[in-house]
């Protein structure tokens, strides 16, 4: 399973490090893949920071965010991870937050919102949100679908406020019923 760890930088940098450290060793020992971002230059200023591609998100399954200081890249990410309907956990430190975060935990279930004060908590929740997933996960498919098809389940599911996978289990479920009562 491929998983993406992002963060918000601080003033508190090397603090902030050590905890990105032990929270990204924490998640190695469930033996996890993290998605690492690849530096791609920015196209604008003489000598400018790298910033992470969001082409290279595609590649994980789960997200974990560690928000308690959000930046804009932060949130595209987040904002990424929400558009391709992928599960993401959100972890804030109450102590060290320094602002408030525009999501809040959908309907769909896959936004998963935690609150730590120590590192043993946040560990804690992302032992959590991997126990939700990983057994979903091993027993997964991949369905290949008509892109006409696609299309018209994407409406079908807007307009019924459900995933699309919802959709699809949906229509099993129906299909089942039909050839049982035949």
């Amino acid at each position: 399973m491929n998983v993406y760890y992002s963060f918000g930088y601080t003033s508190k940098k090397q603090k902030t490090k050590s905890a990105t450290a032990l929270l990204l060793s924490h998640i190695k020992r469930h033996g996890i893949n993290i998605v690492k971002p690849k530096q791609q230059p920015r196209k604008t200023g003489k000598g400018a920071p790298s910033t992470p591609s969001l082409v290279h998100l595609r590649n994980a399954e789960l997200y974990i965010f560690e928000a308690s200081n959000p930046t804009f890249s932060l949130g595209c990410e987040i904002m990424f991870a929400l558009q391709n309907r992928k599960p993401l956990l959100i972890l804030t430190n109450k102590i060290q937050t320094t602002a408030p975060l525009f999501v809040s935990e959908s309907a769909t279930g896959l936004v998963t919102m935690k609150e730590y004060v120590s590192l043993t908590e946040a560990k804690r929740a992302i032992d959590e949100f991997f126990s939700k997933y990983e057994e979903g996960y091993h027993s997964r498919i991949t369905l290949h679908i008509d892109p006409l098809l696609y299309k018209k389940l994407g409406g079908y599911a807007i307009k019924h406020s459900i995933s699309k996978t919802d959709s699809i289990e949906q229509a099993i479920v129906n299909y089942k019923n039909r050839r049982a009562e035949h």
